[in-house]
């Protein structure tokens, strides 16, 4: 990382990802307001005090402990315009225990949303994509997954352009000698 609070991740050609700030926290709150993402993102549903008390939480503690977490997806065109939300996350051990009985693969969970007026841009392909590199090639991951409900036609879309794999019902995988 490079020391700077919030903490640049990465980038790709049209959007800078990094760490969320406090000037972030309203936006990141309309984000998990809007319906399509309330619909497959149960935390989405909690009341507006609650989300903005646990985004804050974990701008102010989690960032500090942990290489991965939540990030915003900010345009390089529009300065500052948080167009999504991708996370990086250590899993449960109840998904990790579906991927691997003896638990020696290191994983992590990738997230994804888009602001809706942003959906179908390829804009967490892209994101997704860049959060996988890193993971890969900063935290040494040996593969990431994707828990999702299977009407969520946009992110199942997306996660096979990722090339992850289903492996059950609402889970989705992929292997790091697969990318």
């Amino acid at each position: 990382m490079q020391g700077r609070y919030p903490c640049e991740i990465t980038e790709t050609d049209r959007f800078l990802i990094r760490e969320l700030g406090v000037g972030d926290v309203d936006a990141y709150i309309n984000l998990t307001e809007e319906e399509h993402a309330k619909v497959f993102i149960p935390e989405f549903r909690s009341p507006i005090e609650e989300k903005r008390e646990r985004i804050l939480d974990h701008i102010r503690y989690s960032y500090s402990f942990y290489e991965c977490g939540i990030w915003g997806i900010f345009s390089k065109k529009q300065k500052n315009l948080l167009v999504g939300i991708v996370e990086i996350t250590i899993p449960s051990d109840e998904i990790t225990a579906k991927i691997s009985e003896d638990r020696k693969l290191l994983m992590y969970e990738l997230g994804f949303v888009t602001e809706k007026d942003y959906l179908g841009k390829g804009i967490a392909r892209e994101a997704g994509k860049a959060a996988i590199e890193y993971a890969f090639d900063y935290l040494g991951a040996d593969g990431m997954i994707i828990s999702l409900l299977n009407e969520n036609k946009w992110a199942v879309n997306t996660a096979r352009a990722l090339h992850f794999n289903r492996l059950a019902d609402d889970l989705y995988v992929l292997v790091k000698d697969k990318h």
